[in-house]
């Protein structure tokens, strides 16, 4: 079976070169897949006749029509660091064709072809690129599926209310307790989420003190959550059971209390590894060092 499985392997990269292998052009292959309000480009690079790589894009909810969001696309991927190939293989006409040739003739200071090729090897190329795109909601899918998981595995094992699709962790840094400052890292669905990262310059205090710093970057960000209405699922804290105890009262301050979840974890040690702490438990929670929902 793993001899059959690696024999498929070669056959199907053997199989794109010699795809892309019956002429010496340069060319940028797109695909473009629809699925309800969301749109997947994927980008086949051929480069002297040969499949040299590729790329994706997932756009959740782009304006306009298949014609002018490939149009949009093509205009905002180009540029004078990254110049286009002779040959553009389009599935379909993109919104104002001649102009945005002249626009790519310009970056690459020769001429270039937007084509959009029925039959031949051309088209052959197109269907790769087109199953290309479509594998990208598969992917998501199979990625939202894997989430959907670990979030109820650690809705079951941290004791939480609900499930955790915004995740919010804090920390406190500051040298000698001089140039103190809150950092705030965000995961949304279990990944990285840096429109919601924010970084805190510490007001209340010029000496160590852990506890009143964490206490003001909390009452910060729950303020402004509450009247952006973008709070968090679960907060994360590092440290013990002072940090959760602040983050328990802060919440009572503000009336959220059931409203988010709250763990705190504390550094690792080498007889215990990561315990996590949670409201209402003396105990610290313990879960294994490899365990999905600790990772």
């Amino acid at each position: 079976a793993q001899l059959r499985d690696q024999l498929r392997g070669l056959d199907q990269t053997l199989e794109r070169q010699v795809v892309a292998a019956e002429h010496g052009r340069d060319q940028d292959v797109f695909g473009l897949s629809r699925h309800d309000a969301a749109v997947g480009v994927a980008i086949l690079f051929v480069r002297a006749g040969l499949l040299t790589g590729a790329q994706t894009f997932f756009l959740p909810d782009p304006l306009g029509s298949d014609q002018a969001i490939l149009a949009e696309t093509i205009a905002q991927y180009y540029t004078q660091d990254r110049q286009p190939p002779s040959e553009l293989l389009l599935p379909l006409a993109p919104d104002d064709a001649l102009l945005l040739e002249e626009r790519l003739a310009e970056l690459r200071e020769a001429p270039v072809r937007i084509l959009v090729p029925r039959r031949g090897p051309r088209a052959q190329l197109m269907a790769m690129a087109a199953q290309n795109a479509m594998q990208i909601f598969a992917e998501l899918n199979r990625k939202q599926q894997a989430w959907d998981s670990l979030a109820i595995s650690l809705a079951k094992h941290l004791h939480l209310t609900r499930a955790p699709h915004l995740i919010e962790c804090i920390d406190i840094s500051n040298i000698s307790g001089k140039q103190a400052v809150g950092a705030l890292v965000s995961f949304r669905e279990g990944l990285k989420f840096p429109a919601g990262f924010r970084h805190y310059r510490i007001r209340s205090k010029e000496e160590p003190d852990d506890y009143t710093m964490m206490r003001e970057v909390l009452h910060r960000r729950l303020a402004k959550g509450i009247s952006e209405d973008n709070l968090p699922d679960l907060l994360l804290l590092d440290g013990g059971k002072g940090q959760l105890n602040l983050a328990a009262a802060a919440l009572a301050h503000f009336e959220l209390v059931g409203r988010i979840d709250l763990v705190a974890i504390a550094k690792e040690k080498k007889t215990e590894g990561e315990t996590l702490f949670r409201p209402g438990r003396k105990n610290p929670i313990l879960l294994p060092r490899h365990a999905p929902a600790l990772l």
